[in-house]
């Protein structure tokens, strides 16, 4: 390639850099140019403050509103964590609307049999699938095992399913479903909010304190939730319309669906009286004869109310492939120490010519600052995710626990067959857990240690006990707003942005006064001529001053 040195800087392109120095910073060449876009778009379920807690309505009840399905009964399956989730989903879907996408004039009715029968009963039987013969295989018996609601996230988090109940047998019949079946899907399961999770194996230990604003807000925006309790019998009152249990036990033993509140649900209604008024309103999978039609009222006071999970799904078509290597089955967490920040991420090879549109992990706890980036050709080898090449940084924030799908600024193209790494760094010393699973394969899943200060990584090593939730998401096809090929094409200075230390650096490698490796004079080149001078510099500063939004740079 031919460089072109400059003995000079034009007073026009000083001037321009000046002007530009208080520009912030966008995520990659080809990104959205609106100077006062965040640095992400993420549209989590905001938190209510103490100061906020008066616009909150005392009760509420989203039947009301149209956004509930009707009553199910699970029998004598032990599915209570499969109808919690799929009822979580369905109120998701009529929120958003994308049940009127899917169907006309007719309830929506999800499958749970399709559900526990893909997550946790048969194991796939398609060699050419990644999971072939992993995770559970108890046959029907698995309609009748112990599993939790993080179950059902797992599952459906792996694009296995959500399908319609009128086209599997009911749960009831424990039915055996068709292999062809696992991966067909309605919509899919790309964000989940967490309330209330245990951290460790202290049963009696949860990463949330439960914050009954932030969960009565997440259900007005998002829908009806999961929630899990210990059920006995004696705790109920006589008509089964309220619940109470006062002893603090182990651990949950029933999922049912979050569908409102009433903050003066009167404590005399219980069997025996909690200390306070007010409770959660909920949806039971028993049957109509249960309680009140179906539903009851769960104390506020009780204290074995946890893990609340907010199932929330987009359509089918939003993206064509998913690249995953946890296999969905067992959700756990994994850490830094006090000092140092996590860091993990898992290693695909790309099955075609695609763009990465969007990634996902999970995290345990609230406010949560992070980094996404991609690297490619990177060598599994050595034990350390990010020794490729950087393709793609995105920063943010997430205010709350949960399965985060973050949608990248621009798609990040990769070639059929190239490696290529999606590396999660938690940006914090303490609370800084990433979900993993614990019988998922290890091979291409590696974590370390992030020094918040030196901004530095440290301590690879191959992940152990499992693997990390890390997905990445493609599409097919670029969109016409994102004509780029060229996926570093203006990070002249490697960092995984186009900002002006670009022009600057730049500047000072035409002058002489700086150098540049062999990549960065590979993403100078952001005009593909095949020389690096003036010109580069300038559609640079017009790229960054919106001058111009489309510079065709081709595949180098």
């Amino acid at each position: 390639m031919q460089i072109l040195k400059r003995v000079k800087i034009t007073a026009f392109l000083m001037a321009v850099s000046m002007a530009l120095a208080n520009f912030p910073v966008l995520q990659a060449f080809g990104a959205e140019s609106n100077p006062t876009a965040p640095t992400e778009e993420i549209k989590p379920t905001e938190t209510v403050s103490a100061e906020e807690t008066n616009g909150l309505p005392a009760s509420y009840d989203l039947r009301d509103y149209g956004l509930l399905t009707s009553i199910k009964n699970q029998g004598d399956t032990n599915t209570c964590w499969a109808h919690a989730a799929m009822a979580s989903a369905e109120s998701n879907m009529l929120k958003t609307g994308l049940a009127n996408e899917i169907l006309e004039k007719t309830e929506l009715d999800l499958s749970e049999s399709h559900l526990a029968w893909f997550g946790r009963c048969q194991w796939s039987e398609d060699t050419s699938d990644p999971f072939y013969h992993k995770g559970f295989h108890d046959g029907v018996e698995g309609y009748s095992g112990t599993y939790n609601d993080l179950a059902a996230l797992g599952t459906l988090a792996a694009w296995k399913g959500v399908q319609l109940e009128k086209n599997f047998p009911s749960i009831t019949t424990k039915p055996q479903l068709d292999e062809a079946f696992r991966y067909t899907s309605y919509a899919h399961l790309q964000n989940a909010t967490f309330f209330g999770i245990k951290r460790n194996t202290d049963k009696a230990t949860y990463c949330e304190t439960i914050d009954r604003n932030s969960i009565k807000q997440c259900l007005m925006d998002n829908g009806a939730m999961s929630l899990s309790y210990y059920h006995v019998n004696s705790c109920s009152s006589a008509n089964n319309f309220a619940y109470y249990c006062p002893e603090k036990q182990a651990d949950s033993n029933h999922s049912v669906t979050l569908i409102g509140w009433d903050d003066n649900y009167p404590k005399e209604n219980f069997a025996t009286q909690p200390p306070e008024n007010g409770a959660w309103l909920c949806k039971n999978s028993w049957g109509e004869e249960f309680g009140n039609g179906g539903y009851f009222y769960l104390s506020y006071s009780d204290p074995n109310v946890q893990r609340f999970i907010s199932f929330q799904m987009e359509s089918a078509g939003n993206y064509d492939s998913i690249y995953q290597i946890d296999s969905d089955q067992s959700l756990n967490s994994a850490s830094g120490n006090y000092l140092h920040g996590y860091v993990a991420g898992n290693v695909f090879t790309a099955k075609k010519n695609e763009n990465i549109t969007a990634v996902s992990f999970g995290s345990w706890f609230n406010d949560i600052p992070y980094s996404v980036s991609i690297y490619q050709n990177v060598d599994t080898s050595k034990s350390d995710p990010t020794n490729g090449t950087l393709l793609y940084k995105q920063d943010g924030v997430f205010p709350l626990a949960g399965y985060h799908t973050v949608k990248l600024k621009r798609p990040v193209s990769v070639p059929e067959g190239a490696s290529f790494s999606v590396v999660v760094t938690i940006k914090k010393v303490d609370n800084n857990w990433i979900c993993r699973d614990k019988s998922g394969e290890q091979t291409n899943s590696f974590c370390g240690l992030y020094d918040v200060e030196s901004k530095s990584y440290s301590n690879w090593e191959n992940a152990k006990d499992g693997c990390f939730c890390i997905k990445a998401f493609t599409n097919d096809t670029i969109s016409s707003a994102n004509p780029y090929t060229n996926s570093g094409a203006g990070d002249v200075d490697e960092d995984g942005n186009v900002d002006i230390l670009d022009v600057l650096k730049l500047n000072q490698y035409l002058m002489g006064t700086g150098t540049l490796s062999s990549q960065g004079v590979l993403n100078a080149d952001v005009n593909g001529d095949g020389v690096v001078q003036d010109s580069d510099v300038l559609d640079i500063l017009k790229y960054l001053m919106n001058v111009t939004s489309q510079i065709i740079i081709p595949q180098k």
